[in-house]
């Protein structure tokens, strides 16, 4: 076989993150939010990344809170949490 000389032009290439994004709201709004039982220092609404598995996810506000399974792909979810 041959190989021709001179440039040779690649297309770009774009790398994607694997992963997802949870959209979390609650109600009331303003909650502090864990995920695995860890703080994340982020209150709702709130934009989290995460890798794709099964969180527990918890909202908590005026000492009441609210805890959900959620399953991230690699996409985005979008869920609200009711704290009772």
């Amino acid at each position: 076989f041959t190989v021709a000389t001179g440039s040779l032009e690649l297309a770009p290439v774009v790398l994607k993150a694997v992963g997802g994004t949870l959209m979390l709201t609650s109600a009331p709004s303003g909650a502090a939010v864990s995920v695995n039982g860890k703080a994340s220092g982020l209150v709702t609404p709130a934009r989290i990344s995460l890798a794709p598995g099964s969180y527990s996810v918890t909202v908590r506000k005026d000492g009441r809170e609210a805890t959900e399974k959620i399953e991230i792909r690699n996409d985005i979810v979008t869920r609200r949490i009711v704290i009772e």
